[in-house]
């Protein structure tokens, strides 16, 4: 029995594919176009997108870089320093509607998984008089953010 060649696919920057297929009637080498789902930001990107916009306004904020992998004697020597998991990744410490700050744990826009460590966060931060929130990508984190800072406004989200 002949073995038959496996459809080649190729892609391209535009998240479209080719697929050359052989077509069993004629033997022929045929191209059919196929549309893919667009590519999910990782959180990485998600992130870099917002300190851009909280650098654009002149915000005053860091970064807690608790993630990442370290080796054991790092992790210790971190562990010494009070680092502590879940802590959300973004803090503005600029008071405002009644709140201390805002505190953003972010997370990509489809998938991210968000642990019991940081739920218990966000909500000892919300308990303290933080606003914080659990934000899928930029585009949400940026307007929890102006609504934030709006004079008057209610930010439950």
């Amino acid at each position: 029995m002949q073995r038959l060649p496996l459809p080649h696919l190729r892609f391209y920057k535009n998240r479209r594919a080719t697929i050359n297929q052989l077509s069993l009637r004629t033997g022929q080498m045929t191209k059919r176009r196929i549309q893919l789902p667009p590519r999910v930001p990782k959180e990485y990107e998600e992130q870099v997108k917002l300190v851009k916009y909280l650098d654009y306004k002149g915000f005053l904020f860091y970064h807690c870089p608790n993630g990442g992998s370290r080796d054991m004697r790092e992790a210790v020597k971190f562990k010494r320093l009070g680092v502590k998991s879940g802590v959300p990744d973004i803090c503005i410490p600029m008071p405002s509607n009644g709140y201390h700050g805002c505190y953003i744990e972010l997370k990509r826009k489809i998938g991210g998984n968000i642990s019991l460590k940081q739920r218990q966060w966000v909500e000892a931060l919300k308990v303290q008089g933080y606003a914080a929130y659990i934000c899928k990508g930029a585009d949400d984190a940026i307007q929890i953010i102006d609504n934030y800072f709006k004079k008057g406004a209610k930010i439950d989200a």
